[in-house]
């Protein structure tokens, strides 16, 4: 598509994602004409200590399940395992990333992204519902088992069944994951009879240089549409603009671009309406869905949606 053609060709789009993660989503919407603003909402840093994950890492053979619920969780805890004795692999490629020795462990990702980052390591055979709420994702876990295995050896899937309320008395689950989340799944994980581990991998912090170019951009309105990538993104933009009377104007004039269901809701607690949210769950989406916004003539958007689009 020419540039000038494009519904997207002179908007501006804000990206608050961290600096590091924005190439992709930045080069996309660049190819659609649109003007992209640069202004992390967040940076990434390691756990206060890693004293969780290290006694979590040591005992790894005791998890039969580790859910992996973000992208950043996966990338923090490989960078950590690599400090640990590495397992010898059958395959050609010499050793694989420390997993422990049970056969039978499952690996479950939250959410597209976080399996695309686990391939990155060098694990597949991996799976999850196209879903980010709690008892969903409970019911996945107890009912279908998805053996981890490394990159050229093939994967083995058990169980199909639904899972729906099913026990999962016995099973011992690691949640390596951000140190602020939310309680939902292993709180019914737990309900199910679980022993679940969660243990902080990362943090998220305010990014200084961000803050005050969000908030720069938030007093002027030199934006069309802001995207955000977590509920940390939605939390860290309000406190940048400055005020909830700023930030409230500032989205009557724009539109939130959402990556998923999470995000969505954390911009609705913030009193967000005007957003658009990807399906799939992905930076692909998120563009996806940027672009049927903008098709959408001016005068037949919606003041107020809030709404999925798909």
């Amino acid at each position: 598509m020419r540039k000038a053609s494009s519904p997207l060709h002179g908007k501006s789009v804000l990206i608050t994602r961290p600096r590091r993660q924005s190439g992709e989503l930045a080069g996309a919407l660049r190819r659609h004409g649109a003007r992209v603003i640069v202004a992390p909402a967040i940076r990434i840093r390691d756990p206060v200590s890693w004293k969780p994950l290290d006694r979590a890492l040591r005992n790894l053979g005791a998890y039969d399940t580790i859910i992996f619920t973000s992208a950043n969780g996966v990338d923090q805890f490989f960078k950590r395992a690599a400090r640990f004795p590495a397992e010898p692999s059958a395959g050609k490629r010499g050793k694989r990333p420390h997993l422990g020795s049970a056969p039978a462990r499952r690996l479950f990702a939250i959410g597209p992204a976080t399996a695309k980052a686990l391939g990155r390591h060098g694990w597949r055979g991996v799976g999850g519902p196209d879903t980010h709420e709690g008892a969903a994702f409970a019911n996945h876990v107890a009912g279908r088992g998805i053996c981890a295995r490394h990159r050229g050896q093939g994967s083995t899937t058990s169980s199909r069944g639904a899972g729906r309320n099913k026990s999962l008395s016995g099973r011992r689950i690691l949640i390596p994951r951000a140190r602020v989340a939310r309680d939902v799944l292993p709180r019914i994980l737990k309900r199910r009879g679980a022993r679940v581990d969660v243990v902080e991998v990362y943090r998220t912090v305010a990014d200084s240089l961000g803050r005050r170019r969000i908030r720069d951009v938030a007093r002027r309105r030199a934006a069309d549409i802001v995207t955000f990538t977590s509920s940390s993104t939605v939390e860290q933009f309000m406190k940048a603009a400055g005020s909830a009377r700023t930030a409230r104007r500032f989205f009557d004039h724009c539109v939130a671009a959402s990556i998923g269901p999470v995000a969505s809701r954390a911009l609705r607690r913030c009193g967000v309406r005007r957003i658009v949210e990807a399906r799939p769950f992905t930076t692909r989406g998120l563009v996806d869905a940027i672009l049927r916004w903008a098709r959408v003539p001016r005068r037949s958007r919606p003041r107020a949606s809030g709404a999925r689009t798909s």
